[in-house]
């Protein structure tokens, strides 16, 4: 779609998510919404080529990044599905008309996260929403021309944490539980771009400096491209750099560091 359109589109949405929205029409005529939505989509990869604009403008979606299963056994599975494609829909559908039938709904606030898990909860959306914070370049040179202010993390935090309530309530916990909060760090850690979070593991499980050609090792990424993501990381606060014999060092700051293990404990 042509930016205006698709600009207009992100607007409405980000208003339905916030629970209230007026359209007003050239006739005279308003409609008016209000209430609680949750809004699923399938989407491509190609969805992270466009993160930037949701970021400038007020993120509101969060992401879960399915791992990939063996290419052979879906191009197996594929061939034995073909003609029971509607058979299949139908399982599927009476599948999760079941299990919400028959599933126990406490109030979502019945169910306990202690105090170190709130703590780990905020430090994963302060950790996300910075490392998926804008950085505006401009479009002659690619240099770095705005730094936004960083995205606050409690919007996050607060789709983290219901996310987490709702996990606990499919398995049947009132307690949020180790394993289900390994569920919700790893959709916090799906809202942060791909290369950024790439880049950011890189740093972590080097547990020191890299220079700018070992990240690009061991990310996969040319060094320009490295180097751009790293500049973009350090603009908000996450990577710090210092130059030793005309090679930039490259770790994780202090802060990120912080809150990176505040997540683990």
């Amino acid at each position: 779609m042509n930016h205006d359109s698709r600009q207009e589109i992100l607007a409405q949405l980000r208003e339905l998510a916030d629970g209230y929205y007026v359209k007003e029409f050239g006739n005279g005529k308003t409609v008016s919404w209000r209430g609680t939505m949750c809004f699923i989509a399938g989407v491509t990869p190609i969805i992270d080529t466009h993160w930037s604009v949701n970021q400038t403008l007020g993120e509101r979606f969060i992401q879960a990044r399915p791992q990939a299963p063996d290419p052979l056994m879906v191009a197996e599975r594929s061939m034995l599905n073909v003609g029971r494609e509607e058979e299949m829909r139908g399982e599927l559908r009476a599948a999760v008309s079941g299990f919400l039938s028959n599933l126990d709904y406490p109030p979502i606030a019945q169910i306990v996260l202690s105090q170190g898990m709130r703590s780990r909860l905020a430090s994963l959306a302060t950790f996300a929403c910075r490392a998926r914070s804008a950085v505006i370049r401009n479009g002659y040179g690619g240099e770095i021309s705005y730094i936004p202010v960083p995205e606050g993390p409690g919007r996050l935090a607060k789709q983290l944490n219901t996310l987490a309530r709702g996990l606990a309530i499919i398995k049947g916990e009132r307690r949020l539980s180790d394993a289900t909060f390994d569920e919700v760090l790893s959709i916090g850690m799906d809202c942060i771009p791909p290369p950024r979070r790439q880049v950011l593991e890189a740093l972590i499980n080097a547990a020191g400096e890299l220079t700018t050609t070992e990240v690009t090792d061991k990310t996969g990424y040319p060094v320009n491209s490295a180097r751009r993501i790293l500049e973009e990381l350090m603009a908000i606060g996450l990577v710090d750099r210092k130059l030793n014999r005309n090679t930039y060092w490259w770790n994780l700051s202090k802060e990120a560091t912080r809150w990176h293990t505040s997540i683990l404990q």
